[in-house]
């Protein structure tokens, strides 16, 4: 399963903690139908949801292994990015499709 991949257990032993959360009015509202669409219960989408959440920041997390010459290079293109060409201008004036 995607835990295994995060280097996450699984709690084998039945048990669970237990997180309370405080939501307004209108967020529970949004959970319970959310739910209701799902055939869940506003738990499970709550759980669901800061689960595929949290694993998202995981996965997303970036790291970058760069020589001293790679990092100069690098950090260059960042900070003087190339000048636009002009066909690159000409490209940006136009009218969006559906702005027509």
């Amino acid at each position: 399963m995607a835990h295994a991949a995060l280097g996450v257990r699984g709690g084998g032993s039945g048990t669970h903690d237990v997180m309370r959360v405080r939501l307004p009015v209108e967020a529970k509202a949004i959970r319970s139908r959310a739910a209701a669409s799902r055939s869940q219960t506003p738990s499970e989408v709550v759980r669901g949801c800061a689960l595929r959440q949290a694993m998202e920041t995981i996965l997303d997390q970036r790291t970058f292994f760069l020589d001293r010459q790679a990092q100069r290079t690098c950090l260059a293109m960042v900070d003087w990015p190339a000048k636009p060409s002009a066909e690159l201008r000409e490209w940006l004036k136009r009218r969006l499709a559906w702005g027509r």
